[in-house]
């Protein structure tokens, strides 16, 4: 070949071109050769066939063509395994069914009269105003109005009325909030005893006069009333925990309508009071009882080193709100809504007093949900009150003192709680478990397989190359 193909080259040249030739065809072999070497001996099955000389052609494509598709659906049963992974990387399971109160915090307990503004209340209120050019009949009219703040339902509203209240409440320099506090039952007219770890205490200690939708509210965030500390009891059962008597004013009026009872919200402690609160309304007069049934979802750390997108949730510190110093989400759809409505409005209603009615915020980011929290279930019960419920928390002198709407609440903890644990679906073993699983099911690959490969791409080259190129130079 070489005489043929350099005719009119000298001596020289040829012998190059001879020697070029001869290793660049030695490469070619070397590389065959090691192919198949590896095809004889890998534990990759089917691809040992494709090389075999003793079988037909149509065989070897046969094992070619099987080869190829057990790689193939090994790559795509992977690709589908490692999306999943990626999208759902957790999951949740039961961790405890029995696990005792102390391992939840005890919720905050929010609770409303029915009867927002309170006529009797609206007359001694106007009596302390100075106003002119008004009579005391025509203002107690435009004090109907304060329903447009009070019930959502109502979507429109006398404009000269609210003008002529707005007029007199200015020049009295009341706001809305503080004629909230006047017309409704603050937290000191609300309460005739409370009880807390079977301790009589005094109800300004636990409970804290609150703005909600529901009007003038009182709050328990436990004994010290710090609504930035979680309270926790290793009391449970209905002789425990939580029990308040109560006296809501229930009257007929023309300023509020709707339901005649007392509103309870139970939520987070470090929560705002809105509309994820679990509501149950209680009718007055009764003795009724609140059984909490908690949740607990605690996180493992594995979970945590994943990225907010992938796990789809926060932990503390990851977002800021500008208005409250703990996220939840729903402190972040409440600090949205207030200032979407600032964006709108340019006001926010009385209630979001926390807000700053200077400030505009464009925020477009979602709310995601915290990875760990606390969630509650209740079921309620009541029977219609008689004195002699009050025995062991009311003195006896002061038992027929008791009023026509005087009710008895009682909230506490079942005996056991539920904490759900969430971690990885998938640790790093049995992520590598499953993915050799499926190239050992299609192609019955092994962690050996790889170290075949990588011995055949590297020193087994080397090692064919070498001796060939001593084997090139001896027949020089």
């Amino acid at each position: 070949m070489c005489e043929s193909g350099v005719k009119r080259c000298d001596a020289r040249i040829c012998a190059d071109y001879c020697v070029m030739a001869v290793r660049r065809e030695s490469s070619l072999q070397i590389i065959s050769e090691t192919f198949r070497d590896f095809t004889k001996h890998t534990s990759i099955h089917g691809l040992k066939y494709v090389c075999q000389k003793n079988l037909l052609l149509a065989e070897r494509i046969f094992w070619a063509i099987a080869t190829l598709v057990g790689i193939g659906l090994a790559v795509y049963m992977t690709t589908l395994f490692w999306g999943r992974y990626t999208s759902n990387p957790t999951r949740t399971t039961i961790k405890t069914l029995h696990a005792p109160t102390i391992a939840i915090p005890f919720p905050a307990v929010t609770l409303c009269n029915e009867n927002v503004v309170i006529g009797s209340k609206v007359q001694e209120f106007i009596r302390s105003l100075k106003y002119d050019n008004n009579s005391e009949s025509d203002l107690e009219d435009a004090f109907l109005e304060l329903e447009a703040f009070t019930n959502p339902k109502k979507i429109s509203w006398n404009e000269e009325s609210m003008k002529q209240l707005n007029k007199v409440l200015n020049e009295n320099n009341y706001d809305l909030a503080g004629t909230m506090a006047k017309v409704g039952q603050n937290c000191n007219e609300l309460f005739v005893k409370c009880q807390w770890n079977f301790q009589n205490v005094n109800c300004t200690d636990l409970f804290l006069d609150s703005y909600t939708k529901s009007g003038m509210c009182c709050t328990f965030y436990g004994f010290g009333r710090n609504k930035n500390k979680q309270t926790f009891t290793d009391n449970y059962g209905t002789e425990g925990t939580l029990s308040v008597i109560v006296n809501p004013l229930i009257e007929p009026n023309k300023f509020t309508e709707g339901s005649r009872g007392l509103r309870v919200l139970l939520h987070n402690s470090l929560s705002y009071p809105d509309f994820r609160a679990l509501k149950k309304i209680i009718s007055t007069g009764t003795q009724t009882h609140l059984q909490i049934i908690g949740t607990r979802i605690m996180c493992s750390a594995e979970v945590a080193r994943l990225s907010i997108e992938q796990r789809e949730c926060v932990f503390p510190g990851e977002v800021r709100l500008k208005y409250f110093k703990t996220y939840t989400d729903a402190n972040c759809l409440i600090e949205r809504e207030t200032d979407e409505l600032m964006r709108i409005c340019r006001c926010v209603p009385y209630y979001f007093h926390f807000s700053e009615t200077d400030s505009v915020e464009d925020n477009e980011e979602s709310c995601p949900s915290p990875c760990e929290d606390s969630l509650y279930e209740v079921k309620s019960t009541h029977v219609k009150l008689e004195k002699g419920d009050f025995y062991h928390i009311k003195e006896a002198d002061n038992m027929e003192h008791l009023e026509e709407h005087t009710t008895h609440l009682k909230i506490y903890f079942v005996k056991f709680q539920k904490v759900l644990r969430r971690d990885l679906l998938f640790s790093t073993a049995s992520l590598m478990a499953s993915v050799g699983g499926i190239y050992s099911l299609f192609i019955g690959c092994s962690f050996l397989t790889i170290c075949e490969i990588i011995y055949y791409c590297t020193l087994r080259l080397i090692v064919n190359k070498h001796l060939s190129g001593k084997y090139v130079d001896s027949k020089q």
